[in-house]
């Protein structure tokens, strides 16, 4: 309780305007937490949505991957040595 007298001291607010804003903030941190667990067992009831591709949007996801994996160079873990053919002669 020292603590709140304290607080109603240094804020200049009497015990009972602190006791009443303690309240008003605890209470509403009760009904988001209520809304939270709500959601949540609304979410775990509902079973999950699986998104319907069109065959359109197959087709430009799967040319998507071929242009990335034939346009972009391999990640390697470390620098390669370059070797030119003609430095071999």
């Amino acid at each position: 309780m020292e603590m709140w007298e304290n607080l109603a001291a240094l804020s200049g607010l009497s015990s009972d305007e602190i006791e009443a804003k303690r309240k008003k903030i605890q209470d509403r941190v009760e009904k988001i937490i209520a809304l939270v667990e709500k959601n949540r067992a609304k979410k775990q009831k509902q079973p999950p949505v699986i998104k319907q591709e069109t065959e359109e949007q197959t087709f430009e996801n799967l040319w998507d991957v071929i242009v990335k994996e034939l346009t972009t160079p391999p990640h390697r873990s470390r620098k390669e040595k370059i070797i030119i053919k003609e430095e071999l002669l």
